[in-house]
């Protein structure tokens, strides 16, 4: 793996040019960023070239990778280590707290932090569908582990003819008289029909800790065990103290999730919101 960081590609950044040509073949990009923001709008061409739909205007920088990516491999904790962990310090809740309880209060937690990470780059959290819309319907299932379109660059997007994202539909109530879309449980729903591809970007169910072999979406480093604790602990209070989700909106739980969030390796972070580790 050989990973090109801030590389500044040839190309003339005149308002008018959006070809950019890298100075190594692009097997995979991280981010690419122009006018100094993380620009998603861009296709690879030919083996090291990007084509970009806007025309950058001050700057262009490309991270990416020459090799294909072979993510590290960062265990993430486990419930069964979070457990551990908790109740080495305080294991007189042993007999109070059930199994299904910890595991309520850890997926609450992985929630939170989830939400968090999303905040700070929401784009790393994407999944994608296409579909294609079609004149004789108006109900298209939804990919299994759809959560929601509640976040920016989410949502139903027409394609250019190279499969490209052009704009994006406008989003409805099921009883409204505009012509777009909306979600119906597990179904998109369009009030107008047409013959298009399209294509669906949202965001991922994050999921659920219900064995003690689960993970949380933290790596398993000791240097994050102290920040864990105490965010188990204030959740262990809330439950005990009958105020739990009040805790969950204190500043204190706030800035605890968001220290632990910013301590993750990116990548662990991001692989694709599943179990598995690539």
């Amino acid at each position: 793996m050989n990973f090109i960081s801030w590389e500044i590609p040839s190309g003339a950044i005149n308002w008018v040019n959006t070809v950019y040509t890298n100075a190594y073949d692009i097997y995979q990009v991280d981010d690419v960023w122009v006018d100094w923001v993380i620009y998603f709008n861009y296709t690879v061409t030919w083996d090291n070239q990007i084509t970009l739909v806007d025309a950058p205007t001050l700057s262009i920088r490309v991270d990416y990778f020459t090799t294909w990516w072979t993510p590290p491999v960062v265990w993430r904790i486990s419930a069964d280590t979070a457990r551990t962990i908790f109740t080495r310090w305080k294991n007189d809740t042993l007999p109070r707290v059930s199994n299904e309880l910890f595991y309520d209060f850890l997926n609450d937690l992985n929630q939170d932090i989830y939400v968090y990470l999303k905040g700070i780059n929401p784009y790393d959290y994407t999944s994608e569908q296409s579909i294609v819309l079609s004149s004789t319907t108006s109900t298209y299932s939804l990919n299994g582990n759809f959560s929601n379109v509640q976040w920016k660059w989410c949502g139903l997007f027409k394609l250019n003819t190279d499969w490209t994202l052009w704009e994006p539909y406008g989003k409805t109530s099921p009883w409204s008289t505009s012509q777009w879309y909306y979600f119906e449980w597990d179904y998109l729903k369009t009030t107008w029909w047409i013959s298009w591809n399209a294509k669906l970007r949202y965001f991922p169910t994050l999921w659920t800790i219900n064995a003690w072999s689960d993970t949380l979406i933290l790596d398993d480093e000791p240097r994050s065990y102290p920040v864990l604790r105490n965010l188990i602990n204030m959740l262990y209070n809330g439950w005990k103290d009958n105020n739990y989700e009040e805790i969950r909106s204190w500043n204190k739980y706030i800035q605890d999730v968001k220290n632990l969030a910013l301590s993750l390796r990116k990548w662990n972070a991001r692989i694709n919101l599943t179990q598995t580790y690539v």
